[in-house]
């Protein structure tokens, strides 16, 4: 093969150029098959389509540390930067007579290395990568055959690096087949809001899927109704006491206890008392013979467990016990799946919106609205302490429970809270409002 007279070799530089053009082909491809939707070429598979059923292998094959497309990209990379070197190296050696020592040597294989690098990311990288994605549907169906071609070529390069590297990890005493479908609640969630910010996925679906994550890490006292806000009744209560309070409550299931509200004894289910409706109760009649068995639970019952534990007993409500055996509220499977999808108000359903925004720096909250709702909301910071909700952070800063008809106005970090409802001692209603933030002037000389 002719040379130059400074010993630059024709053919190896053919073969860096044929490098750098499977490279753009390999970098194309692996762009394509990332943009493509799984799930689409999976129906045109199963439709018949050949193309589809080409690219869905070579999507099965892609999911992968490190996929065949992106091996080969790294492959040809490689070796046409050998090639470069190998091709320049003599005539820049040979130019940099004037230099003494290493640094002849250095430069004359530094400097065509580094002109590769720029060239094999702009042309044979990043370019085909963005013209590719552009209109990857069209561009991966179209080279559907060549693509799979491809990747099968990168195969053997990728079987040896991987056969390697699982050798040096096992040296470590790991595992490298526990690492290959290990994808995290992190890596779930970035990729949802990633989807969200290119419109993929609105911002309903997005809070859905992170619920959902959370789901098997929510206790069931985090998202039940406090023993505060039951409405029960005692087990010598009449039949029209217990209808009495489920019409006032709007509530379905009235649980019923012996003495205090510790001490639940069963639930009674208002579609049992239907039977007595319009006729005169007979004075035998007794909640106790109408109640049904109470469904115990701990507080710390994770919510995924105690969903599928009830829609196997057939239940729809659960008293949930603290530590000490007491009642520390109830929950039921509307409570579960609200805290999937969000709230769902029915036809019984009255009570006023937990949090309602006023204006853009006003809102009205329940007490019961916990410390991160609100963190949410004002996008404000507030400190941890041994509370839950938004009105303990305000009996924590007040140091004394309010009475009726008081309305006290505390501050914490850059908001000014109001009470404004109190029931039973509890803070029922707080006004919140975001304060402008201080500018301090700076004093004149």
């Amino acid at each position: 093969m002719p040379e130059d007279p400074d010993g630059l070799s024709i053919f190896t530089l053919l073969l860096m150029f044929a490098c750098l053009a499977l490279s753009a082909l390999y970098a194309a491809g692996e762009s394509a098959v990332n943009s493509l939707s799984a799930s689409q070429v999976k129906r045109d598979a199963e439709a018949g389509d050949k193309k589809a059923k080409s690219l869905a292998k070579t999507i099965q094959a892609q999911v992968s540390v490190v996929s065949p497309l992106q091996s080969g990209l790294f492959f040809c990379g490689l070796l046409g930067l050998s090639f470069c070197v190998a091709a320049f190296y003599g005539p820049l050696y040979s130019a940099f007579y004037a230099l003494e020592g290493h640094l002849r040597s250095v430069l004359a294989g530094l400097l065509p290395a580094a002109a590769y690098i720029l060239v094999f990311f702009m042309f044979a990288d990043l370019l085909p990568k963005k013209a590719a994605r552009h209109s990857a549907e069209r561009f991966a169906y179209r080279h559907a055959k060549l693509i799979r071609r491809m990747s099968k070529s990168a195969m053997p390069f990728l079987w040896f690096t991987s056969g390697v590297a699982n050798c040096c990890l096992r040296l470590f005493r790991i595992d490298p087949h526990s690492l290959d479908d290990a994808v995290t609640e992190a890596e779930i969630l970035q990729m949802v809001g990633e989807g969200e910010e290119r419109g993929v996925i609105e911002e309903t679906e997005k809070d859905m899927i992170a619920n959902i994550l959370d789901f098997n890490d929510t206790a069931a006292g985090e998202i039940m109704t406090h023993r505060t806000d039951v409405a029960a009744v005692p087990d010598d209560a009449s039949i029209s006491q217990v209808v009495a309070v489920a019409i006032e409550h709007g509530c379905s299931r009235v649980p019923v206890y012996h003495e205090d509200i510790d001490s639940v004894v069963g639930v009674c289910y208002v579609k049992d008392l239907l039977p007595y409706v319009g006729i005169q109760v007979p004075e035998a009649a007794s909640v106790v013979q109408l109640m049904r068995p109470a469904y115990f639970i701990p507080e710390t019952k994770k919510c995924s467990q105690l969903f599928t534990e009830m829609t196997e007993r057939k239940v729809q409500i659960a008293i949930v016990v603290d530590e000490y055996g007491g009642t520390a509220g109830i929950i039921t499977l509307e409570d579960l799946v609200e805290s999937i999808v969000g709230n769902i108000q029915d036809e019984y359903d009255h009570e006023e919106e937990e949090i309602r925004q006023v204006s853009e720096t006003e809102f009205t909250v329940d007490g019961t609205a916990s410390i991160d709702e609100i963190s949410d909301l004002t996008g404000v910071e507030l400190p941890e302490g041994n509370y839950d909700t938004i009105a303990g952070l305000v009996t924590e800063i007040l140091g004394y429970i309010p009475k009726q008809g008081e309305h006290p106005q505390v501050r914490a970090e850059g908001l000014s809270i109001t009470v404004l409802e109190i029931d039973d001692q509890r803070l029922s209603r707080l006004l919140i409002v975001k304060e402008p933030p201080v500018v301090e002037e700076e004093d004149e000389d």
